[in-house]
C-alpha cells in the first residue's frame, strides 16, 4: 500500500475516466470503450442528428513505443475524440503508476488471473469499473468500491476462466451515472481503499502465507 498512496477523489470540473492499456494487449478490453462511448451519445438516430453532450474526459496510456501494438480502431478514435486522450508513457509502479491521471478505472477486462491493475487502481482511492466474471468481479462488490459491467458474451477457451465480452450499453450508462451522480466517485474512493487495507494488503499477509505452507 505505500506503493500506491491514497488520493480521495473528489469531481470539481469534469469527471476523468481513465485506463491503462500497458502493451496493447486485447485481453484488456479497451477496444470496447469506443463504442460505449458512441452509445452516451444517445440511440443510432439522435447520434446521427443530435448527439448528447456530457462533460467529461477519457484518458488512457500505453507503455512508451507501443503505438504500433494498439488497436488501430481504438487509437483512431482516442485520437479524433475531443474528450479522450492518449499517453505514452510508463507506468512506475513503485512510485503510483499512473493512477493520479484519473477518478474511475475503467477496466472493461475480457479474462483475469489474478487482478493486480484493479487492486492497484483501488488501491489509490479510483473506483474500478470491470467486468462482471470471475476474477474480475471477486475484488469489488458493485456500488460499494466500484461498479461490474454486464457480460453479453462469453467465448469459452483452453484457459481455466472463459473469454468474455461486456455489454457496451451498460458500461455507457454505468459512466453517465457517474457523470450525473459524481458524489459516488468519492464514497466509493473511500471504500475501495478500505477493501484494498482489509482485505489485500500484502504487507501483512506474510505469516498467512508461511502458514499456508508450513515454511516458518
Amino acid at each position: 500500500i505505500d506503493n500506491f498512496p491514497f488520493l480521495k477523489r473528489q469531481v470539481k470540473d469534469k469527471i476523468k475516466f481513465y485506463i491503462n492499456i500497458g502493451t496493447g494487449t486485447r485481453r484488456k478490453g479497451y477496444s470496447q470503450i469506443p463504442r460505449a462511448l458512441n452509445k452516451m451519445k444517445g440511440n443510432l438516430f439522435k447520434r446521427l442528428c443530435n448527439p448528447a453532450q456530457h462533460n467529461f474526459s477519457f484518458i488512457a496510456t500505453s507503455i512508451e513505443n507501443s503505438k504500433d501494438r494498439i488497436d488501430q480502431y481504438f487509437l483512431k478514435y482516442f485520437n479524433n475524440h475531443p474528450n479522450c486522450k492518449l499517453y505514452f508513457e510508463t507506468a512506475d509502479n513503485s512510485l503510483g503508476g499512473l493512477f493520479d491521471y484519473g477518478d474511475i478505472y475503467i477496466y472493461p477486462t475480457t479474462r483475469e488471473g489474478i487482478g493486480l491493475t484493479i487492486t492497484e487502481a483501488m488501491c489509490s482511492g479510483m473506483p474500478v469499473v470491470t467486468s462482471d466474471y470471475p476474477t474480475m468481479n471477486e475484488w469489488i462488490d458493485d456500488g460499494i468500491e466500484g461498479r461490474l459491467i454486464k457480460i453479453s458474451k462469453i467465448q469459452k477457451s483452453s484457459m481455466p476462466m472463459g473469454k468474455v465480452f461486456i455489454d457496451t450499453s451498460n458500461l455507457a450508462n454505468i459512466m453517465l451515472d457517474y457523470i450525473k451522480f459524481p458524489d459516488k466517485v468519492t464514497a466509493q474512493s473511500i471504500s475501495a481503499r478500505k477493501r484494498v487495507e482489509k482485505d489485500y494488503n500484502w504487507d501483512d499477509r506474510d505469516e498467512d502465507i508461511l502458514k499456508l505452507f508450513d515454511l516458518n
